[in-house]
């Protein structure tokens, strides 16, 4: 058999071209389903844990879908705004802690999360480099964050409008970042974190005013002396006027996007659920639950893809074997002469089996390659799509 196999490598040497298309198509159609299958493992191992370590969430009623990924992940809209009415309200009943969220901003493509340290704590976020944040116009940003933006503890980060044509909507707000949290293998590495108060005069809910003293800047025409309102295309809050800035109105009718429930046991979570039942301008959703609905619908697709996989492998193995036997007869004077040498059927029969089993292992081969590259870079690919 040493012989046979040595034979078939120099003829495949010989014809480099034909078995590096051979073996190419063979990895092709083999490496596309098992990619797929371990990429939405992976996919689903991620979104699961995630789920499972938040057991329950409170939103404005609608797409419970939105509500879920924009909760958990961020990622989404949120169907629309409660207010922090609804968090003291939960706290005052005594089973659980509320964790407020309002994330509605972006700075840089990445998402702004106005919370509190319970989000810190509950998550258990560390700070790797710099500190917490220590006032208003403070942010800390994730591990992701930090890297692909190139910014540390002392940098500035800018908010972007969430309408450019609306003069009366959201004004931008440059940030100073007052630390870099640690790596956390989660959407908390892709969001910049701020308090809720920072998020709200994002949303244009506070303001300053400037110190009549400061003659930095010029007021506009028609400006209302002592206002915060300059022709600076942003809002800084800074250490001379970080105590002029206020919010109008109550602060229990200011926006949240969603709360997160820490709830001590079942029994807590049973209890404030219940105070759900009859709620039509709020909503409490259990994420591991519409996390697996949610999976259903992608196992729905995967189940095509698999039906599309094996068309396409039966297809490619078809071809192969067609391309082989042609080849058979392009070799005919070959194999004559190897007859005259003195080689009998059986050991030309090794040698073409040879033949294939060589192109079969290294196409083998070059699928256990991609497979352990997707379950390397997979995740990151996610992350890179997710981000817009």
């Amino acid at each position: 058999m040493r012989h046979a196999v040595f034979l078939a490598w120099r003829n495949l040497n010989a014809g480099r071209l034909r078995a590096a298309i051979l073996v190419g198509c063979l990895t092709v159609a083999v490496s596309l389903p098992i990619v797929m299958h371990l990429l939405v493992s992976r996919f689903q191992e991620q979104l699961t844990r995630r789920a499972e370590a938040t057991p329950l969430i409170v939103g404005a009623t609608g797409s419970r879908f939105d509500l879920t990924l924009h909760a958990l992940y961020f990622e989404a809209d949120a169907p629309g705004e409660i207010t922090m009415s609804e968090a003291t309200a939960i706290r005052e009943t005594g089973r659980a802690t509320p964790i407020p969220l309002y994330a509605k901003f972006r700075a840089d493509r990445f998402r702004i999360v106005g919370t509190t340290a319970d989000y810190h704590r509950y998550r258990r976020l560390k700070v790797a480099r710099g500190e917490g944040l220590k006032r208003i116009g403070d942010c800390v940003l994730g591990a992701t964050v930090a890297t692909k933006l190139g910014l540390g503890p002392g940098d500035k980060l800018t908010s972007e409008p969430e309408n450019v044509l609306d003069p009366g909507g959201s004004y931008p707000l440059r940030m100073r970042i007052n630390g870099i949290l640690a790596p956390a293998g989660s959407p908390d590495d892709s969001a910049v974190f701020v308090s809720l108060e920072t998020a709200w005069i994002i949303a244009g809910r506070g303001h300053g005013h400037r110190n009549p003293d400061d003659e930095s800047h010029s007021p506009v025409e028609g400006e209302e002396e002592g206002s915060f309102a300059t022709v600076e295309p942003f809002t800084e809050v800074t250490d001379a006027n970080e105590h002029s800035f206020h919010f109008h109105g109550d602060r229990e009718d200011l926006p949240l996007t969603a709360i997160l429930i820490d709830a001590p046991d079942e029994r807590a979570e049973t209890l404030l659920m219940g105070r759900y039942l009859v709620r039509d301008d709020a909503t409490i959703l259990e994420p591991p639950l519409i996390i697996e609905q949610l999976m259903q619908l992608v196992f729905r697709v995967e189940r095509f893809l698999d039906v599309v996989a094996v068309a396409l492998l039966s297809t490619t193995a078809v071809l192969v074997l067609l391309v082989f036997a042609l080849s058979l007869r392009l070799r005919q004077r070959e194999i004559q002469t190897l007859f005259k040498l003195g080689c009998s059927r059986s050991m030309i029969a090794r040698i073409l089996s040879a033949e294939l089993a060589i192109i079969g292992l290294a196409s083998a081969l070059l699928v256990a390659a991609v497979s352990l590259a997707a379950l390397q870079f997979g995740p990151r690919l996610f992350e890179s799509l997710l981000i817009p």
